[in-house]
């Protein structure tokens, strides 16, 4: 009494496996049950596993045995081969359309016919000068209501439309809007859900239904940033995503809620809780925010967390590691301890706790970066997890290899290919020809080819991938437009601006007597540290005055000397050394240099920054240009490394180099303090310096100049 069913396989955004269960016979619903699940009895445990190994390679037949039958009583003794597996949404299920349904298809479809037969008649396949149809917009609104009939195709419109009246007037909302749909176009349109190897329709009904819905929730949401988020999140959410949740909160919602994820970032953006940045993103990168899989309270965890535990990783100038430099600090590598995670902690939570290998501290890294309104992705390479974010400079990847050493999930899966549209997309008047040559190869019937890694294009997607090579030779010289002006929304200081604006006091670091006989010791009233509570690093706090901070664990990995103070034989004396870790360093022949972001488009070549009493700090700036790095050393040691092979490395933007090390004089007047033990002289540069003491030192300085110090690394 068996039969024979196709097990179709989809992913949801967790990655879990989904059997969608395709009856060859129309006996099939028998076992789809009110609960939403059903059981599979598999012959042998080879057939059980081979379903598994199925899981990459898109489908597999299988013979199932219903389970009304045996089921209970010998499961375990004759089918060693068992699988509870979920069903699939609906939203993955093809639906049957109805008679209205087949109407709404016809009519679609007959749009998109018509629609390209005119642009047909107006655009060739081939020409000479594609130019001049990439700078005339007078087709967008023909050419954007074709692609979103394409994406979504006419029977996922319909399928849509056919479930309600109020359905059929979004997709007729939205079809009658060349604006929103070039927007969403824009932005790389609605998301699809996984279909085999690729993509289902895109849910620009969903997408629509989720816009709408989140405009009646708040009156903020049609305008500036409000607006590119709630496009954002209706985009993005348009395939459910599906929410990570405490193993005890069994009662926990399944999938985030797109109308609560758009206001719980309205309040945190209102309450100054983000990145000052926050408010610059455009559509398409605040995509790269709200997507997470964490409940909006666990965001707010994030927040709150970080604020209290490690401020110092909020307030850094360094755009690189704010925020997600609590991995390197406080993420502990290693597995062993994963054991312990807790069923009432979020996921997040406990890898915090108890730590991780390369994957879990990239997941926390780009929760963290979520948490404080920074797009970030994944950025995986052959045996690696890692991440890449937004900078106001540009995208950079951290935790892993650089651009060009890995992948990414999105439709740009080369991770050059991923780097490229960004920095495309810095000049939006120009970008939109990238996209308008994409539109016209989709008219053409042409394979979409996402970036230079991607294949061969076709002649309109080979042009645009010539416009967008022009366009980012053009973004070196041109900084980012700021988004967010005609509202005027940065007016108001964020919670972080006015936290680092704000003086630390110096009561704050002073004993205090009171005639009851009370005595106060601040924080921060301390000698030197030494010995066991050598790295206890003194901070900002957002409550007020300082705190204290003592590490969890020894830092591992590898340490990068540039320079320093290096005290030995002549032949020592080299521009940079790499060695496995040194740990918290504080060596008495370890000093550092700093490095300052220039201000404007054309900087001097010199920058003296005043520490007060008659001290300052020289730096000189250095010009974009290429060099080669490497050196000699083929040996790998405990304060060596292979230095080849020599390769030509390209510095596209300028920044300011210390002239010197920074001296014992510099370091105290900064930090009120001069740990060096080799040399006592104001002018010789500082030694006994671990890498939290020079971190400090930047935070400190960038506060007193307002200029970002940073290390040159």
């Amino acid at each position: 009494a068996s039969d024979l069913y196709r097990l179709r396989m989809v992913h949801d955004r967790r990655g879990s496996l989904f059997l969608c269960a395709q009856a060859a016979s129309r006996h099939a619903e028998t076992l789809h049950t009110d609960t939403g699940w059903f059981t599979l009895y598999f012959v042998d445990t080879a057939m059980f596993h081979a379903v598994h190994r199925s899981y990459r390679r898109g489908g597999l037949l299988v013979r199932c045995i219903p389970t009304l039958v045996l089921g209970a009583l010998f499961s375990a003794v004759l089918f060693p081969g068992i699988a509870r597996v979920p069903l699939a949404s609906a939203a993955d299920v093809e639906t049957a359309l109805t008679d209205t349904g087949r109407q709404l298809e016809a009519r679609y479809s007959e749009m998109l016919d018509a629609l390209q037969q005119e642009l047909r008649s107006r655009i060739p396949q081939e020409t000479s000068t594609p130019e001049r149809f990439l700078a005339d917009d007078s087709l967008d609104a023909a050419l954007v209501r074709y692609v979103v009939l394409l994406e979504a195709t006419p029977r996922g419109l319909a399928t849509f439309a056919q479930q309600s009246p109020e359905h059929r007037a979004l997709v007729d909302r939205l079809l009658a809007d060349p604006a929103l749909m070039k927007e969403m176009l824009l932005a790389d349109g609605a998301a699809a859900p996984p279909q085999g190897r690729g993509y289902g329709p895109a849910q620009y009904g969903p997408a629509m239904k989720i816009y709408t819905a989140i405009g009646q929730a708040s009156p903020r949401a049609g305008e500036g940033i409000f607006h590119r988020l709630a496009l954002a999140i209706a985009l993005e959410h348009a395939v459910p995503v599906a929410q990570s949740n405490p193993a005890a909160q069994t009662d926990a919602p399944t999938i985030v809620d797109p109308v609560k994820r758009y206001l719980h970032y309205e309040k945190a953006y209102l309450d100054g809780e983000l990145d000052p940045a926050f408010d610059r993103l455009d559509t398409w990168e605040l995509r790269f925010v709200v997507n997470g899989d964490e409940p909006d309270e666990i965001l707010a965890w994030g927040r709150e967390m970080l604020r209290n535990y490690r401020p110092d990783h909020i307030y850094t100038p360094n755009y690189g590691w704010r925020y997600v430099g609590i991995v390197r600090t406080d993420v502990k590598y290693g597995s062993e301890n994963v054991k312990f995670d807790r069923p009432e902690l979020q996921k997040y939570q406990n890898i915090l706790m108890n730590g991780g290998v390369c994957g879990r501290r990239a997941f926390f890294g780009r929760f963290i970066l979520r948490a404080f309104g920074i797009p970030t992705i994944a950025r995986p390479s052959t045996g690696h997890a890692a991440l890449a974010h937004w900078t106001p400079q540009g995208w950079v990847v951290c935790l892993g290899g650089g651009w060009g050493a890995g992948w990414t999930k999105t439709r740009y899966k080369k991770d050059l290919d991923f780097l490229a549209t960004t920095q495309a997309r810095r000049r939006p008047q120009d970008f939109v020809k990238v996209k308008r040559a994409r539109w016209i190869g989709d008219v053409w019937g042409e394979q979409r080819v996402y970036g230079e890694h991607d294949g061969t294009p076709a002649f309109w997607n080979a042009v645009a991938l010539r416009t967008q090579r022009a366009v980012i030779e053009a973004t070196k010289a041109v900084a980012l437009d700021p988004l967010g002006e005609e509202l005027g929304e940065a007016d108001e200081p964020t919670t972080l601006e006015k936290f680092i604006a704000a003086p630390v006091p110096p009561a704050a670091k002073q004993i205090s007597y009171s005639a009851n006989g009370t005595i106060v010791i601040p924080a921060a009233a301390h000698v030197k540290p030494g010995r066991n509570t050598s790295d206890v690093v003194a901070m900002k706090s957002f409550g007020g005055g300082l705190q204290l901070f003592l590490p969890r664990f020894f830092p591992e990995g590898k340490t990068i000397l540039r320079g320093g103070t290096w005290k030995g034989l002549p032949d020592a004396c080299t521009s940079g050394k790499r060695m496995l870790s040194g740990g918290y360093g504080k060596y008495e022949n370890w000093g550092f240099r700093v490095a300052v972001t220039p201000r404007g488009d054309h900087p001097p070549r010199e920058l003296t920054l005043d520490l007060g009493n008659g001290v300052t700090l020289e730096l000189v700036y250095i010009t974009p240009g290429t060099f080669i790095m490497g050196g000699e050393n083929t040996v790998e040691g405990r304060f060596e490394c292979v230095e080849v092979p020599k390769h030509e490395v390209t510095l596209t933007r300028g920044y300011y180099l210390g002239k010197y090390e920074v001296t014992q004089a510099q370091y105290e007047a900064v930090t009120g303090t001069n740990p060096s033990r080799s040399t006592k002289a104001p002018d010789c540069p500082v030694d006994n310096i671990g890498e939290s003491d020079a971190v400090a030192f930047c935070n400190k300085l960038s506060e007193m100049t307002r200029y970002e110090v940073r290390l040159p690394t």
